[in-house]
C-alpha cells in the first residue's frame, strides 16, 4: 500500500507538471492569437481544478462531491464550440475562395472567350494545356472602321480609347447574340468566329451595319463625322489552339481562311461595300436569296494565285439606298457580264445607267473607270475580267 501510495503521489505530481506545460503552451497560443486557444485553456483549467478537488476529496483533505465528470462535460462542450467556429470559419473561407475563383474565371473569360475552351472540349481554363487544338469549319468575320487613322489623329489618346470602347460595346453583343464570339480585337478591327452556320455571320453583319446607322445618328447630333465600317466574311477550315510557353500562352487561330476573310474585308474600301462575302460563304447559306445580294466581282487578292468570286450583301444599307440597289441589280450584273466578256462599250452604258439611278454605287463607278480605261487602251492578253489587288 505504501508503494502504491507513493506511485500515485508521483503520478499526481507528473500530472501537475504536465498541466503546467500545457498551460504554458496554451498561453503562448493565446499570445499568438491562435483561434480557439482561450476556450481550450478555459476548459483545461476547469478540468484541472475539478480533478485536483477530486484528488483532495479522495485523500480526505476536503469533503466534497466528485465533480471531474462535470469538468469533462464542460470541456466537451467547449471543444464542440471550437469545432463549430472552425467549421464556420472554413465554410466562409471556402465561400470566399469560390467567389474569388468565380471572379477570376469571369475576368479570364474577358480575355479568352469561354467558347474557345468549349470548342477544345475543356470544362474550364485550368484544363487547357499548351498545344491543345481542334480543327473545325467556321465562318470568319473581319470588320474595320474605314479611315480610322485619319479619324484618330483628330482625337487625344484618352478620346481614342473612349471612342473605340464605345464602338466595340455596340458591336460585340451583336456577334454574341448571333452565336458567334470575338477571337480578338485589333485596334478598331474585330475578328469574330461563327462555329454554327454561315447565316449566323451574315445576320450579325447586317445587324452591325444597321447598328452603325443608329450610332451615326447619335454622332450627327453631336456634330461628329459618320463612321463607315467594312465587313468581310469567309467560310473555311481553321485550327484553334494554344501557342506560346508553359509560363505564357495564348489562344490563336491558324488558317489561310483567316487571311482570306481579312483580304475580303479590305475589298470593301475599293467597292464602297458594307458587307462582302466569299463564294464559299455564299454556298454555305441555307437560302442565299433570303438576303439582298449581288455578284460583285471575280478577284485575286494579295497573297493568292487563284481568283475568288465575291458577293455583296446589301441588306445593311438604309431603306432608300437598298431600294436603289434593288432597282439597278440587273443593270449592274449585266454590265459586269459585259465587262468580263470585254464588251467595254456596252459595259460603260450599263454602269452609267446604274449611276444615273444610284450615284452612291461605288462598285459601279469602279467598274466604269476600268471599262473606260480598257475601252481606250484595250484589254490585256488572255483577258478573263479578273481584277488583281496587290494591296490589302
Amino acid at each position: 500500500p505504501k508503494v502504491l501510495s507513493a506511485l500515485l503521489y508521483i503520478l499526481e505530481i507528473d500530472r501537475v507538471l504536465l498541466s503546467l506545460v500545457i498551460v504554458y503552451f496554451m498561453i503562448k497560443a493565446i499570445k499568438d492569437k491562435k483561434e480557439g486557444s482561450i476556450l481550450f485553456l478555459t476548459g483545461f483549467l476547469v478540468i484541472f481544478l475539478f480533478s485536483m478537488l477530486d484528488v483532495l476529496t479522495a485523500r480526505s483533505v476536503i469533503n466534497a462531491p466528485r465533480i471531474t465528470k462535470f469538468g469533462l462535460s464542460l470541456m466537451v462542450l467547449l471543444q464542440a464550440i471550437i469545432l463549430a467556429k472552425a467549421f464556420t470559419r472554413d465554410f466562409k473561407t471556402t465561400e470566399k475562395l469560390t467567389k474569388s475563383l468565380s471572379g477570376i474565371n469571369q475576368s479570364l473569360s474577358k480575355f479568352v472567350p469561354t467558347e474557345f475552351f468549349k470548342l477544345l472540349g475543356k470544362e474550364s481554363f485550368a484544363d487547357i494545356k499548351l498545344g491543345d487544338h481542334v480543327q473545325k469549319e467556321m465562318t470568319i468575320l473581319f470588320s474595320d472602321i474605314r479611315a480610322f487613322t485619319t479619324l484618330s489623329e483628330q482625337m487625344t489618346p484618352e478620346e481614342n480609347f473612349k471612342f473605340i470602347n464605345s464602338y466595340l460595346n455596340e458591336i460585340t453583343p451583336i456577334i454574341k447574340k448571333n452565336n458567334g464570339f470575338i477571337d480578338k480585337f485589333i485596334g478598331d478591327a474585330i475578328m469574330g468566329l461563327f462555329p454554327g452556320t454561315a447565316d449566323d455571320a451574315v445576320r450579325a453583319s447586317i445587324e452591325i451595319q444597321k447598328t452603325i446607322t443608329e450610332f451615326n445618328n447619335s454622332r450627327k447630333s453631336s456634330g461628329l463625322p459618320e463612321l463607315k465600317v467594312g465587313i468581310g466574311l469567309h467560310t473555311g477550315d481553321l485550327i484553334l489552339g494554344t501557342i506560346g510557353h508553359d509560363e505564357r500562352m495564348e489562344s490563336t487561330v491558324i488558317s489561310d481562311s483567316v487571311n482570306l476573310a481579312s483580304r475580303i474585308e479590305g475589298l470593301t474600301k475599293f467597292y464602297g461595300s458594307e458587307i462582302l462575302i466569299s463564294e464559299d460563304t455564299f454556298n454555305e447559306l441555307e437560302d442565299p436569296y433570303v438576303y439582298k445580294v449581288r455578284l460583285l466581282d471575280n478577284v485575286i487578292v494579295k497573297g493568292k494565285k487563284d481568283s475568288i468570286f465575291v458577293v455583296e450583301v446589301l441588306d445593311g444599307f438604309s431603306e432608300d439606298l437598298l431600294e436603289k440597289f434593288s432597282k439597278t441589280r440587273e443593270l449592274f450584273e449585266t454590265g459586269s457580264l459585259m465587262y468580263k466578256q470585254a464588251a467595254f462599250e456596252a459595259a460603260i452604258d450599263y454602269f452609267k445607267k446604274v449611276l444615273d439611278i444610284n450615284p452612291q454605287d461605288t462598285a459601279s463607278a469602279f467598274y466604269l473607270k476600268r471599262a473606260e480605261y480598257y475601252n481606250v487602251h484595250g484589254a490585256p492578253p488572255e483577258w478573263e475580267g479578273i481584277e488583281e489587288f496587290l494591296d490589302k
